[in-house]
């Protein structure tokens, strides 16, 4: 992944493919499949709050181990090793990922590919030929 899609020094999500952060220019993946599937859940829903009860049922479905609470609050301080303690605020029932959507690559995906189309329709040939190489770069 290009760290170019974000502004210099600004986190970054990934989530298409491994789960991964980028921190100070370096993507850095989760330790854990856990840890990867608690990340990909705050990715999906950044600046919502999480409750306890919806990472327990995302973690382990209808089947979590009796330490379930507390194996979720250590996996939120990984989680905060890993994105950025400051990133990842505790609500009254659960957590919030304070990024903006267009920091995890999947959502800036989506933009890119939606603002191609949506002016594609009255492009010269050379700015089609730009809208293909903006693709091509968010495919990459």
């Amino acid at each position: 992944m290009a760290a170019t899609r974000w502004v210099a020094g600004e986190p970054g999500i990934g989530v298409l493919g491994d789960f991964q952060v980028l921190r100070e220019g370096q993507w850095q993946r989760a330790g854990t499949r856990q840890l990867a599937r608690l990340g990909a859940l705050f990715a999906a829903a950044p600046g919502l709050s999480i409750t306890r009860e919806r990472i327990v049922e995302a973690l382990w479905a209808d089947k979590p181990p009796s330490t379930a609470v507390n194996t979720v609050q250590v996996y939120i301080s990984q989680l905060r090793s890993l994105i950025g303690s400051h990133l990842i605020e505790t609500t009254g029932q659960g957590y919030v990922l304070q990024i903006q959507p267009a920091q995890v690559d999947a959502e800036w995906f989506r933009e890119q590919v939606l603002a191609c189309m949506d002016g594609s329709r009255a492009l010269s040939s050379e700015q089609q030929g730009q809208m293909r190489e903006s693709l091509r770069q968010a495919l990459g």
